[in-house]
Formats: structure tokens, sequence, C-alpha cells
């Protein structure tokens, strides 16, 4: 069973990597290679989104803060956040 079977529209993910390499990485294993966003964008997808928060804790924690404000006010729902990333990988 797929992860992504236990999301939709109305039940989304949210992915979020650090850097362009693995966020490329993680849309090319998904099959969306060609739709890669910059750092602080999401880019949405119809059961889940994928965020560049650049590296650091704090960068994390503030693009993960600025899209789950910004979905809410937009009504997407996020029902899982889930930080993908390879340590050292920069």
């Amino acid at each position: 069973m797929s992860l992504f079977e236990y999301f939709s529209p109305e039940n989304r993910l949210l992915l979020c990597t650090a850097s362009a390499p693995e966020t490329a990485a993680v849309l090319s294993g998904l099959g969306k290679a060609d739709a890669v966003p910059g750092p602080f964008n999401a880019k949405h997808f119809e059961a889940f989104s994928i965020l560049q928060t650049g590296v650091g804790k704090t960068n994390a924690a503030a693009a993960a803060a600025i899209e789950l404000n910004s979905a809410a006010q937009q009504g997407r729902k996020y029902s899982a956040v889930l930080n993908l990333g390879i340590g050292g990988a920069l």
C-alpha cells in the first residue's frame, strides 16, 4: 500500500526538504521531476505538497509555519508534515 493512499485533497501531506537536490530527488521518485519549487515556496499536488525549507532548524520551522499559515488561509488542510532529508547532503 502506498503512503499516498492515505491522503487526499481534503486530507493532505506536507513534505519538507532542506535543499534543491533533496527536493528534486523526492519529486523524481514521485514522478514529478519537472516541478521543483524554489526556497520557501511550496508546490501543490492533488494529495500532497512539497516545501523546500532551506538548511537548518530555524529555516525549516519558519518555512513550515509560513506554509501552514498560508494553507489555513486558503482552505488547505494538512493532516501530517514529514521532514525529509539527507544529513550532510550539502
